[in-house]
C-alpha cells in the first residue's frame, strides 16, 4: 500500500509575493518550487530511511518516486511504494541453535525455527518451515521502505524539511521569475 504524507503550510506571505507576478510566470515559479521541495523531501527521506534499514541510499531512492507538478496541476508528491524486503538483505546470521538473527532498524530480532538456505534454483533466502518438520517452506521478509517512511520519527523530520524548504524554494523561484520578467520587459524587438 503506498504511503503518502500531507503537510499543511501557512503560505499567506508566499501568496502575496506570488501575486506580484502575472499568471504564466506565477505558475512556473510555483511549479518549480513544489518540484524542488519534493526533491528536498526525497533526499531527506533517503537520509532517514537508508541507515535504519542498512540499505544503500540508491536502493531506497528507487522506491521513493516524485510525482512532479506541472503549470496546469500545481501539486507535487513524494510517493513510497514497495514490498517487504527479503530478510536475507539484512545480513542475517544463522545461529543453528536458536534460529536466525537479523538487525533491522536498530533492533536485533531472532526468528526461531528459521534457517538460511539456497534452493536448487539458486535463490538464497531466510526460510521457515510451514506445518510439519519436513513440510513446505516460506521465505521470510523484513519491513518495507514505505513502512519505515510512515514511522513518526521519519515523518516528523521529512515534514520539517518540507516546511523549511518550501518557503525558501518559493522565494528563490519567485526571484528568478521576477528577474526573467524584468529582462524581457527591458528588451524590445526592433523591426
Amino acid at each position: 500500500m503506498p504511503f503518502q504524507m500531507t503537510v499543511v503550510f501557512d503560505v499567506t506571505e508566499a501568496v502575496r509575493v506570488l501575486q506580484a507576478l502575472s499568471a504564466p510566470r506565477l505558475q512556473r515559479a510555483t511549479m518549480a518550487a513544489l518540484n524542488d521541495t519534493a526533491k528536498n523531501a526525497q533526499v531527506q527521506s533517503v537520509k532517514e530511511i537508508a541507515p535504519k534499514l542498512g540499505l544503500p541510499s540508491r536502493e531506497v531512492k528507487k522506491v521513493l518516486t516524485i510525482s512532479t507538478a506541472t503549470t496546469a496541476h500545481l501539486e507535487a508528491a513524494l510517493v513510497a511504494q514497495g514490498r517487504p524486503i527479503p530478510l536475507i538483505r539484512f545480513k542475517p546470521k544463522d545461529t543453528k541453535r536458536t534460529g536466525v538473527t537479523a538487525r533491522i532498524a536498530g533492533k536485533t530480532t531472532t526468528y526461531r525455527h528459521a534457517f538460511i538456505a539456497t534452493m536448487k534454483s539458486g535463490h538464497k533466502a531466510v526460510w521457515e518451515r510451514v506445518g510439519t518438520a519436513r513440510g513446505p517452506v516460506k521465505e521470510l521478509y523484513g519491513p518495507s521502505i514505505p513502512g519505515i517512511a510512515s514511522r513518526e520519527d521519519v515523518k516528523g523530520v521529512v515534514a520539517r524539511t518540507i516546511s523549511e524548504q518550501l518557503n525558501k524554494n518559493i522565494a528563490r523561484q519567485m526571484e528568478r521569475q521576477t528577474r526573467a520578467a524584468r529582462g524581457l520587459a527591458g528588451t524590445k524587438s526592433v523591426g
